[in-house]
């Protein structure tokens, strides 16, 4: 987010931002912000660098309005259109298909301050290929007097409150900061898509378990993948794509540590948080390393249209194994069976999940990748043969507090079970095997994903709160570019 303030520094402007407000030249552009305060549209030409706002409004000198989930300010539309016509006009083209310029324009307004009459927004901007690498802008008065410079604001959500049961809005809270200069060795990242988990659940509350919870008062921790705006690291440029822990905000700043570079060219971004990140590797790793699945054998796979869940159904197969999986509702069942290509899907909400699951397993079950627990895992049990193996990746029946004891234990020991749970974080070295394996079968389109994406930080906390009640399909991801 950005806001006009009456500092010195001068701070990259956001890439994306100018791109969607700096629409085709000679056009009418229809910003929300500005219609708000009465203006329609105002018309710009490139070389005429004159953005003419017939209105005078009696604002404070910093002010916010939203526009497409960003907060911007009349600065932040100067810049945008400074940045078009360094595009448009291409004041400077090197040998490395770069252009970059620096444009005036001239704003007949006193939206800033009242009385303070012409000001003179000056842009400087760079742009490689179809991307705008960066813009920086200052204001100025008739006098050379600088009045505002562009400063990045991070936008992000917190941990108001922790849940009692079921998690409600007012867990979570949206707040504002302002982001520091970069210090050397620093990068900034701009967040495009954030991950959204079922163990998130589990840290919100401040009980003992295999990681600290979540802290009140501090960033929602999360997966997110992005782009690099600005870099004092030699490891990093401007414009690379990485993946790292920033959690549920817009930006997040590393000393290059604990994130890592990806190849977008050939897999989507969003990918990298879902089927090529951490909800791939679990997979991967519960079927290859705990399971160990043998041709013929059956499989069953809970919450198979989940993310994680899936991909372990899809990478049995490519093993030979019959496989089965348990999902919510007849339309989620229909996608396990038509697009991951599961043998069959029991409707867990049909009411008959144990004599379901039998018709569907005639030969018993001799692996399971359990994510749910709880009713669902109880059947399982029942139906496992000698020698079998659970990995127990999730138990989502009950993050929200509910009962999920276990009446068919008696089944670990008569069939000399073998049940083990495991934390994906902890086996960090299967990571890029699971990932190359993967990745490979998506570029041949032997393996498919789906994803469900909520739009804008904002809409975060409903969003998790629909997948802790089974409503996303696939990877739950929110876009925030």
């Amino acid at each position: 987010m950005c806001e006009v303030d009456g500092g010195n520094g001068l701070i990259a402007q956001r890439a994306a931002l100018a791109h969607e407000l700096a629409s085709a030249p000679g056009t009418l552009l229809t910003i929300p912000f500005l219609r708000h305060l009465g203006v329609q549209s105002v018309r710009y030409v490139p070389g005429d660098a004159v953005l003419r706002l017939p209105i005078e409004a009696h604002l404070e000198n910093s002010f916010d309005m939203v526009h497409g989930g960003v907060t911007m300010t009349l600065l932040d539309v100067c810049m945008a259109m400074a940045a078009r016509s360094v595009i448009n006009e291409s004041l400077a083209v090197s040998a490395t298909g770069e252009s970059h310029g620096v444009v005036t324009i001239e704003m007949k307004t006193s939206f800033l301050a009242p009385g303070m009459g012409t000001l003179f927004a000056r842009g400087a901007c760079l742009q490689k290929g179809a991307s705008l690498l960066f813009c920086e802008g200052e204001l100025f008065d008739l006098k050379g007097h600088l009045v505002a410079t562009m400063a990045i604001h991070n936008r992000r959500i917190v941990l108001a409150a922790r849940p009692s049961g079921v998690v409600t809005s007012d867990c979570f809270r949206l707040e504002d900061q302002q982001l520091p200069d970069l210090e050397e060795g620093q990068l900034l990242v701009r967040n495009h898509y954030m991950s959204l988990d079922p163990y998130m659940r589990g840290r919100m509350d401040d009980a003992k378990s295999y990681a600290a919870p979540q802290a009140l008062g501090q960033t929602m921790q999360g997966a997110t993948v992005g782009i690099v705006e600005q870099s004092r690291n030699a490891q990093f440029a401007v414009g690379d794509h990485v993946v790292g822990m920033f959690g549920w905000q817009h930006y997040g700043v590393s000393d290059g540590k604990a994130i890592a570079k990806i190849d977008a060219s050939k897999i989507p971004m969003s990918a990298f948080v879902g089927v090529m990140g951490m909800p791939g590797a679990t997979a991967w790793y519960g079927l290859n390393r705990i399971i160990d699945p043998k041709p013929g054998e059956t499989i069953v796979v809970s919450a198979a249209s989940g993310a994680v869940g899936a991909v372990v159904g899809q990478l049995a197969k490519f093993k030979g194994c019959r496989v089965v999986g348990v999902a919510g509702g007849a339309e989620k069942c229909r996608v396990v069976v038509d697009a991951f290509g599961f043998d069959a899907c029991i409707d867990y909400k049909a009411g008959r999940l144990y004599e379901d699951l039998a018709a569907a397993t005639p030969d018993g079950i001799d692996g399971n990748f359990e994510n749910v627990g709880g009713p669902v895992l109880d059947a399982v049990l029942r139906r496992m043969n000698g020698f079998g193996r659970i990995a127990v990746c999730g138990l989502i029946a009950g993050y929200n507090g509910e009962d999920i004891a276990l009446k068919s234990t008696r089944s670990i020991l008569v069939n000399r079970l073998k049940v083990q749970g495991f934390i994906i974080s902890e086996h960090m070295a299967d990571w890029p095997k699971a990932h190359a394996e993967i990745g490979q079968a998506i570029i041949d389109g032997k393996l498919h994903y789906k994803e469900t994406i909520a739009q804008g930080l904002e809409q975060a906390p409903e969003a998790f709160i629909g997948l802790l009640k089974g409503k996303n399909l696939g990877k739950q991801l929110v876009k925030l570019v």
